[in-house]
Parts: C-alpha cells; sequence; structure tokens
C-alpha cells in the first residue's frame, strides 16, 4: 500500500465553538441541502437511535462519508489547523479534539501559535503516516466545500444586529456564498459565547478544499506516555505548570465554572453546587489528564489530507 504523502499543518484557522452536540464536518453543498429540509436536528444530526450520526469511533473504512461527527459533547472550543498553499486551497487539516474535552475556553497561551507547536504536531502527523496504519475512512467532498458545526437545525451564530439571518430558501451555493462572506468578510458583528470578539463568529466555520477525496487519519500522542501527554496540552493550551501539585481555585473562577457548566449539567439531569465545583478544581492537574486518556487513550485529534493517489 502506497504511503499517504504529508501535507504538512501551517496554521491555525479557528476554534469552532459548540453549545451542544457533537462537532459536524462535512461535505458543506450536502450538509446545507439538509439545513434546508424539515426538522434537520432530528432527521439529518441523530440516527434513529437518537445518537449523532456517523460518529468518527464507528466509521467503516471500506465506506465513503459525505460528513462525520466527532469530539466531546457540547461546551467546548474545537482548534482547527490546516495546511494551506498561497491562493491555494487546503489540502489538509488537523481537529484537535482532546483539547476540546480538556479547556473549557476560548483562551489560549502564547506557545500556542508558536512554530513549534506546529512542528510536534507535524510530527505527530509524521509518525501516524509511518506507521502504516489504515486511515479512518474515506472523506468525500463533491463540492470541494466544507462546513464545520454544532448539530442544528441552522447554521448556529448570533449577531449582534437581531435581524441578520440566513436565507435558507436561496440555492444551496447561494447560501454558502452567504456563509463564506460571514466568516471572512462579515456585514455585521458577532456575539460569541464567553467572548469579547466581535469580528469573527466561533460558532462555525467554512472553508475550500483542494480535491473532492480525503483520507481521516487518528494522530496520536509522540510518545504514549502520561506526562508526554500532559505536558503538551499543560503547556500549548492550559499554561500550566507543576502538574502534580494541589491547587487552590480563585473564588470567582469557581463561580464562573459553575455558570459555565450549569447549561450541561442540566440537560443530563445533574446539579452541582459550588462546593462540588471547588472540589474538582483543587484536583491537581494531571488528574484530568488522567482521566482523559483513561476514556480516549493518547488521542489528540485526526488529520484529514486530500488522497495523494
Amino acid at each position: 500500500m502506497k504511503k499517504q504523502k504529508l501535507y504538512k499543518i501551517n496554521q491555525h484557522n479557528n476554534h469552532v465553538h459548540i453549545y451542544n452536540g457533537r462537532l459536524f464536518i462535512g461535505d458543506a453543498y450536502k450538509m446545507i441541502d439538509e439545513l434546508k429540509k424539515e426538522s434537520p436536528l432530528i432527521n439529518f444530526y441523530l440516527d434513529k437511535d437518537a445518537s449523532h450520526t456517523n460518529p468518527i469511533e464507528k466509521l467503516n473504512k471500506d465506506k465513503w462519508y459525505n460528513f462525520f461527527s466527532l469530539g466531546p459533547y457540547g461546551g467546548c472550543w474545537t482548534p482547527l489547523f490546516s495546511s494551506e498553499r498561497e491562493n491555494q486551497n487546503t489540502d489538509a487539516y488537523f481537529i484537535d479534539t482532546a483539547a476540546a474535552h480538556l479547556k473549557p475556553y476560548s483562551y489560549t497561551p502564547d506557545a500556542f501559535a508558536s512554530k513549534d507547536h506546529l512542528e510536534l504536531i507535524n510530527q505527530m502527523i509524521e509518525k501516524t503516516l509511518e506507521s502504516g496504519e489504515r486511515e479512518l475512512c474515506e472523506f468525500s467532498v463533491p463540492s470541494r466545500r466544507l462546513l464545520f458545526m454544532g448539530a442544528a437545525n441552522k447554521v448556529p451564530f448570533e449577531t449582534k444586529e437581531e435581524d441578520f439571518k440566513i436565507d435558507y430558501k436561496k440555492t444551496t451555493k447561494d447560501i454558502y456564498t452567504d456563509l463564506e462572506k460571514l466568516c471572512f468578510d462579515p456585514p455585521c458583528k458577532f456575539v460569541n459565547f464567553d467572548s469579547s470578539i466581535e469580528d469573527f463568529t466561533f460558532d462555525f466555520y467554512v472553508d475550500g478544499v483542494s480535491d473532492d477525496t480525503f483520507l481521516v487519519f487518528k494522530v496520536e500522542s509522540l510518545e504514549k506516555n502520561i506526562d508526554w501527554f500532559a505536558n503538551y496540552y499543560a503547556k500549548y493550551y492550559n499554561d500550566q505548570k507543576d502538574l502534580y501539585k494541589k491547587q487552590n481555585p480563585d473564588p470567582k473562577d469557581v463561580k464562573w465554572i459553575l455558570k459555565w457548566s450549569e447549561k450541561i449539567t442540566s440537560m443530563l439531569g445533574i446539579k452541582k453546587t459550588s462546593k462540588m465545583v471547588k472540589e474538582e478544581m483543587s484536583e491537581p492537574p494531571i488528574s484530568m489528564y488522567k482521566d482523559y486518556v483513561k476514556d480516549h487513550g493518547f488521542t489528540h485529534g485526526y488529520y484529514l489530507v486530500k488522497w495523494d493517489d
């Protein structure tokens, strides 16, 4: 079997924010066609068992998919990186689903945008490709346009101008053009959850790609070692030190986390108190990383790359 060519990740695009449900990635025209129909949240994004359609953990290696779902269930920001050449469409993406689990806010430290960080991402991807592991699935993008969004009846975003909406009676192509303008040249200001940024939205993302067929690979740590994994996210995402030291959270932070988590926990029928949140926040940071690895292994995220036929 021919080894897939590495298209190096060279930039960070966005942190796609999800209010609830999972992140969906798919051919933009196909997804817009579904959004134009009745009750897409029920009829498209959820399957007959009320689970999210095409979860990445259950994809069939011998099937083609126009869209799939991945990452945690709501209340998160998923970092999206890409490989792009000047004046060309995108050749590859790296989607960091572990970060979506491990940081409940959009802020990132200076190290996040460093060349060292991008180099480490590329080393992890290269190790994946050289391992000979087969792709998880083939991803078909006939429109050569992608849409990243949470499960919803419409593409989610909130503007300061309350009457600003997407007209889903338009053609699929025109709707995509409107979404593209909102992403890259918006005629309005946005309201973003937990962020004062108004010039762009975190709630969805669209992009053009350089091929109509992509392969999807799972990317794991360079070293399958809890300290390596934890130090990576502590440095590049959470700005943490002394990972084994018990914490003394600020009461303001406890209050903020309690308020932030209420939306999710109430949906699950769970009621948390300030005391419970404080106890959780007092745990050494390493506990969070150990819990993640216990549930998900050393998975960092997924590499979507154009098929090098």
